[in-house]
């Protein structure tokens, strides 16, 4: 911008923050003067939370204005500038905030004053088409071990039902009830029971994770007559006195009784618990609902457990199928999915589930549903529902600061022009074979041990050079295992450059040899790749269990995987010249997986990379680009439509687009100190949920 501009924008700004100090009205738009149409137009509106409930901690709210056609559009509270998404075809701005004001600035506008300001309260945070929640029941030390690291490695946040005696020291009492029950911390400690304890779940709440009330004690109602309300309160009160104060929103029954719900929903007044999770299944529309019915009665169903129309679909993934095809047939509505689980195992149904949400569902596919504890998805439809937001008129403001923004890049081949992957496999069986082009039989195999291993790179220079790498996480979709094996896939970086047309076992390209066949040199100069892994995951086909009946039940193998590569994805965006890609090696047992190319005719089931970072922080006085790269750009619709995308399957291709990224505004700070690394389970327990009977305790044992 000439320095003429800016001096004529930055006066501008101070006779109208001047008049604004003064109390002089301003119109609802200001425009700048015909004599420099490089200044600055601006809209401001007011937020009024005073009618949101006591009990919403988390009171963010998604705007979605209309600002028309411009150069760029910048949203500031508070002189912070927020993430926000600008699409300029559309004409409107998404973005979420908790400030009681928020200002608009519009720079180069073309659309008339009297077309641009309409603003609308998005049905869901981000102007997502549904919501996700997941629960873990019980508070299982594998939730802690092996459930938060497979949410960790796709930015998911949960919620865990904990059962207040494990959040006591052992032996302190809350008081009794009767002469029978006495409100005790399990004098076993909870880790001798597999079980997480105040500081595991203290850990968890720092993070983002909700805790939710389970029952003092997880037992029968028949074991404790005359207590079974008192029962649940004093698992509030145990989660309180553990967390410092923390206050529970979510009750949920022991083995999902209906009797203990309508227990709660009838005490509502006593428990101040505004919502109880409820037997059911299924996606339920949100955009209208009764706030003086309180408790809400959130449906649940158990992740794992496969259902009768699909028996070798999980039922997670027959879920939300579910809730992208309601998405897709009732365009003016949004819905909500709550399911279950409850141990957690590294190769477990609750991590391929979410593999499976986030690359066809998530920032890697359609990118329409919203993952959040589902207490914080209930304070969202609270804060959405009370709050009233008015335009009043404008006022030029400055920008104190501009945090860096989190965003998202979804990287595959095909798909919205990108054509920066490659890949290939290689095989000790046929060690000077080339296996490229073969996307129309899957393409790439990974065996163990280590006998056929897999070859992949994407271009990463849309992300920019200074941008700080939060997570990076490759997505892959397997098409078969050669059998009901256990195969663990591990993702090195690689440190030599290879021709996917030229690679074999015994040579990376036509050119240069392996420094030792298969790419398995990891030191000295003929380094092949790191000794180290980024990361490594359990492959199997999951054999689930009915916990009540013992039928056995295997599921499909036809799903998503995801590996952090983080580290390496850091090095090629600071050093594109060391960007070799990763290999996939196959250990434990002696199975085989046949995984997509990039070359399948499938564009959406090919490898993703989807980039989470963090943009290089700019001055106050400069606007960022409204336009991202095309790989990255959110399209904001002026209306609820969703784009149509057909329900995944073989012959589905899904349409992705990525999304600044935002956490709630609020977290609750835990008082206890967490531990750094989750402790070893006192004695091994099978991963289902089935009943441990505690002995010589003189009140009722844990189940």
């Amino acid at each position: 911008m000439p320095l003429n501009s800016t001096i004529r924008i930055l006066l501008a700004l101070v006779i109208l923050g001047g008049a604004a100090a003064a109390g002089l009205a301003l119109p609802d738009w200001v425009a700048p003067s015909s004599a420099d149409a490089e200044a600055s137009s601006w809209l401001h509106y007011d937020v009024d939370y005073s009618a949101v409930p006591a009990w919403v901690r988390i009171r963010d709210l998604t705007l979605k204005v209309r600002v028309g056609q411009a150069e760029s559009v910048e949203v500031i509270a508070g002189g912070r500038v927020l993430p926000s998404d600008y699409d300029p075809a559309s004409g409107w701005v998404v973005f979420t905030t908790n400030a009681p004001q928020v200002d608009i600035r519009i720079v180069g506008l073309v659309t008339p004053a009297e077309q641009i300001g309409e603003v609308r309260k998005a049905a869901l945070r981000g102007d997502k088409r549904w919501a996700y929640s997941l629960t873990f029941d019980d508070g299982r030390l594998s939730v802690w071990q092996y459930g938060k690291p497979l949410l960790d490695r796709l930015g998911y946040r949960a919620g865990v039902a904990v059962i207040g005696e494990w959040m006591l020291p052992p032996g302190m009492s809350l008081g009794s009830c009767g002469s029978e029950i006495v409100w005790r911390g399990n004098p076993d400690g909870a880790h001798t029971w597999d079980y997480m304890d105040a500081n595991d779940v203290s850990a968890l709440l720092a993070s983002g994770w909700s805790l939710y009330n389970h029952g003092f004690f997880h037992t029968t109602p028949e074991a404790m007559p005359g207590c079974v309300l008192e029962n649940i309160a004093k698992c509030t009160e145990a989660l309180a006195y553990a967390l410092g104060g923390y206050r529970t929103l979510v009750y949920t029954a022991y083995q999902n009784r209906e009797d203990l719900r309508d227990l709660a929903i009838a005490n509502y007044d006593i428990l101040g618990l505004p919502i109880v999770q409820a037997d059911g299944g299924g996606a339920t529309a949100v955009d209208n609902i009764s706030w003086s019915t309180l408790p809400y009665r959130l449906q649940r169903y158990d992740v794992g457990r496969p259902r009768e129309s699909r028996p070798n679909t999980s039922a997670a993934i027959y879920y939300m199928d579910d809730a992208h095809q309601k998405a897709v047939n009732n365009p003016t509505l949004h819905f909500w999915l709550s399911l279950h689980g409850h141990e957690v195992a590294p190769n477990d149904v609750a991590g391929s589930s979410l593999d499976y949400l986030h690359f066809t569902y998530g920032p890697g596919g359609a990118d329409e549903v919203w993952v959040a504890p589902a207490d914080e998805v209930f304070q969202y439809l609270a804060t959405r529902d009370h709050a009233v937001v008015t335009r009043a008129p404008a006022r030029a403001v400055a920008v104190v600061s501009r945090p860096p923004e989190i965003r998202q890049v979804a990287l595959r081949q095909g798909w919205k022009g990108y054509t920066g992957a490659v890949d290939t496999y290689i095989d000790s069986g046929q060690p000077k074979r080339n296996f490229n082009n073969l996307g129309d039989s899957g393409g790439l195999r990974v065996t163990s041990p280590d006998r056929k291993a897999a070859l992949l790179k994407f271009d990463v220079s849309s992300v920019p050079a200074n941008a700080r790498i939060l997570r990076a996480t490759l997505g892959f979709y397997v098409l078969k295992h050669s059998n009901e094996g256990e195969i663990d896939v591990s993702a090195y970086t690689l440190r030599k450059a290879w021709n996917p047309n030229e690679a074999t076992w015994e040579r990376a390209s036509a050119a240069a040899a392996w420094g030792a066949p298969g790419a398995n040199s990891v030191n000295g100069s003929r380094r092949d790749r790191d000794a180290i892994h980024t990361d490594a995951r359990s492959l199997r086909r999951f054999l689930y269990i009915d916990p009540y009946t013992g039928q056995q039940t295997l599921l499909d193998d036809k799903t998503w995987y995801s590996l952090d590569i983080t580290p390496a994805v850091r090095e090629w965006v600071v050093n594109p010249a060391a960007n070799f890609g990763v290999v996939l090696k196959g250990s434990v047992g002696s199975t085989e997986v046949q995984i997509v190319a990039s070359e399948y005719p499938v564009v959406g089931l090919r490898p993703c990379l989807v980039i989470t970072y963090a943009e290089p922080e700019s001055l106050p006085g400069a606007l960022a680009s409204p336009t991202p790269t095309e790989t990255s750009t959110l399209v904001v619709s002026p209306t609820a439509t969703p784009t149509e995308i057909p329900a995944p399957t073989e012959t589905a291709t899904p349409t992705a687009t990525a999304t600044p990224m935002a956490g709630p505004t609020a977290t609750p700070t835990a008082t206890l100190t967490p531990t750094a690394t989750p402790p070893t389970p006192g004695r091994p327990r099978p991963w289902l949920y089935l009943p441990v009977v505690a002995a010589n305790h003189s009140y009722p044992s844990p189940r």
